[in-house]
């Protein structure tokens, strides 16, 4: 199963853009959507810390799920190779033209200065500028090399390999690495 404890996809892929594509997981053998409405984006976002001002925004009533799931098909095609490259790079740059930030110097008593990017829409495709700017990140400057799959038979999850070895295998050593050890050692001793 893949759940956090709160009912909502794991966030385990080390890069956001693949965390996207995860929030489709295989959950007792059959693909789950974790999305089904606006509300359920917006809830991710913000848990993944890419939500934006949207007080300006106004949508109709599954438009932010519909354009999410294009993104993310987008994400999926580019893994898979099956869309061709400029394709993909024209829809996403749709949604980066619709992306509004800007950097904001803050002071603070205790830490001094700081820069914080501010984020706002005037798009329901701006509300996705932060995940759009993640894809063309991992698009762009990501290292193939380092993105994967999950090895595990019963799962679907991406992974960006961080370690220093690049032999991460599992979308997370303590659920399918441990289920895959646990199974081999069944087999070796015959439970």
């Amino acid at each position: 199963m893949k759940l956090s404890p709160d009912g909502k996809p794991l966030l385990l892929a080390d890069h956001s853009a693949l965390d996207l594509v995860n929030t489709v997981s295989r959950i007792e053998g059959k693909d789950f959507d974790f999305w089904s409405d606006d509300e359920d984006v917006e809830s991710w976002l913000e848990r993944v810390g890419l939500s934006v001002d949207s007080v300006n925004v106004h949508w109709s009533r599954g438009e932010l799920l519909s354009h999410a799931k294009e993104l993310r098909s987008l994400v999926l095609s580019w893994l898979h190779k099956s869309r061709e490259e400029g394709e993909i790079l024209n829809v996403l740059n749709s949604y980066l033209a619709e992306s509004w930030s800007h950097p904001k110097v803050i002071y603070e008593s205790s830490t001094g200065l700081r820069v914080e990017r501010r984020r706002s829409a005037m798009s329901v495709k701006g509300l996705l500028g932060p995940i759009s700017e993640s894809v063309a990140d991992l698009i762009a400057n990501g290292d193939p090399q380092r993105i994967g799959q999950c090895q595990h038979n019963e799962c679907i999850l991406w992974f960006y390999d961080r370690t220093k070895a690049r032999r991460r295998r599992w979308c997370s050593m303590a659920l399918c690495g441990n289920r895959h050890k646990v199974g081999e050692y069944r087999k070796r001793h015959g439970s």
